[in-house]
């Protein structure tokens, strides 16, 4: 038994006439007869009770019809959701991020009005737990403050941020105008734990 096999029954079945139903089919009728005879030997009952005059559905063919109904519906919509999977419009997609900014809370506010059907699952992680999940397959996506890109991971600027150094006002670099990087190589810091951070690829 197939699905066209399927089909042709139900058509039967709403004409309860072969030659109406082989004419909605855009097939000759003598096939049509054929291959429901096929179903009825591979189901081992009879789904029509025929005469010259008339066609009607037996007690096992209205319970054939109605499941058959069913699964038609229900290939339909696996066939369905499965393009719409590869299309990308529905499923679930797994996202981390160091923090909630501004960019990243546009981004899949965006995100989302675009794509309704798609299930977001947001995780807070630092950045090397974002690398470990990436590379593990636990998450499709990560937001983190570095850029990363490998022969496995590619990765694309959404926004630059500035780092501000605060000082108190009787530091002696406080009066300076400018502040390079090397002049503070031996000031403390006062900074997130180290495996909070993220080692540069």
């Amino acid at each position: 038994m197939d699905l066209r096999q399927m089909r042709y029954f139900i058509m039967v079945a709403e004409e309860l006439s072969f030659s109406r139903a082989a004419e909605r089919l855009k097939m000759s009728q003598p096939p049509l007869s054929q291959e429901i005879r096929k179903l009825e030997e591979e189901l081992g009952v009879q789904l029509f009770h025929r005469t010259k005059r008339v066609v009607e559905l037996s007690d096992a063919g209205k319970i054939f019809l109605e499941e058959a109904r069913c699964t038609l519906l229900q290939v339909d919509r696996t066939i369905k959701m499965t393009q719409l999977t590869y299309e990308g419009k529905i499923g679930l997609l797994k996202i981390g991020f160091v923090d909630s900014t501004e960019i990243v809370i546009d981004i899949l506010k965006k995100f989302r009005e675009r794509f309704p059907n798609i299930h977001l699952v947001l995780r807070e992680m630092t950045t090397e737990q974002q690398l470990k999940a990436l590379y593990e397959k636990q998450i499709q996506i990560g937001f983190f403050r570095s850029k990363q890109s490998n022969k496995v991971l590619n990765s694309e600027i959404c926004s630059e941020e500035s780092l501000r150094l605060v000082l108190h006002e009787n530091h002696p670099l406080a009066s300076l105008p400018e502040i390079s990087i090397q002049s503070l190589m031996d000031e403390p810091f006062i900074l997130f734990p180290r495996h909070f951070g993220f080692k540069f690829l």
